[in-house]
């Protein structure tokens, strides 16, 4: 009957209802959370000269504008570091490569917060001259340092860049050490001692 079917329609209507208000908070929520960007360039500020030790950083950002969109406790990660053949079509595990969290540039932190529309360095690598040639390190936190030095030749890195209140992002970054003498005086030339680039997840 005319009453039964809009009876149904009513019970249909108040289904749909209730899944809406179950669902539509959280994926406004989740559509809504600040979110996080990467970036490297092969040039300063991405990769600094201090001392006899160049670093090598990543460019973390918040990529969202809202006034309330600050992310919080964003950390780099560094995970399973491999060292690549001469024509990249296999790996090998490095046994050290136990996965740790990277510093936050001028900085002794893992733990960072980032405003709207900002952004903040991050150390990867750190390079320096040894009585053996250029050697490079991962910077990881201090109290944890991989403090094994690896000689010339062609890694890969894997990153994961996290946030309390923003999706990740998992990534990975090839490098390659030239075998040389020594590092450059200045950063123009690094790409005589380094070739580095940054794969998108």
């Amino acid at each position: 009957t005319t009453s039964e079917k809009f009876q149904a329609v009513g019970a249909i209507a108040t289904s749909v209802a209730v899944v809406v208000a179950l669902f539509a908070a959280p994926i406004a929520k989740r559509w809504s959370r600040p979110r996080l960007g990467l970036n490297f360039r092969m040039q300063q500020p991405f990769i600094v000269k201090a001392g006899n030790q160049y670093f090598v950083r990543v460019l973390v950002s918040n990529e969202s504008s809202g006034t309330r969109d600050q992310i919080m406790d964003a950390q780099v990660y560094a995970g399973q570091l491999s060292r690549l053949s001469w024509d990249q079509k296999s790996e090998e595990l490095l046994d050290d490569s136990s996965p740790m969290n990277l510093v936050w540039a001028h900085s002794e932190h893992t733990t960072s917060m980032l405003f709207p529309a900002s952004n903040r360095f991050c150390d990867v690598l750190i390079l320096e001259d040894t009585a053996n040639g250029p050697r490079f390190r991962i910077a990881v936190e201090s109290h944890g340092y991989r403090r094994v030095q690896r000689a010339a030749g062609k890694y890969a890195l894997e990153l994961r860049i996290g946030a309390a209140n923003a999706d990740p992002i998992f990534t990975k970054v090839e490098f390659e050490l030239i075998n040389c003498k020594r590092l450059p005086s200045n950063v123009q030339l690094i790409d005589r001692a380094l070739k580095f680039r940054l794969l998108r997840g």
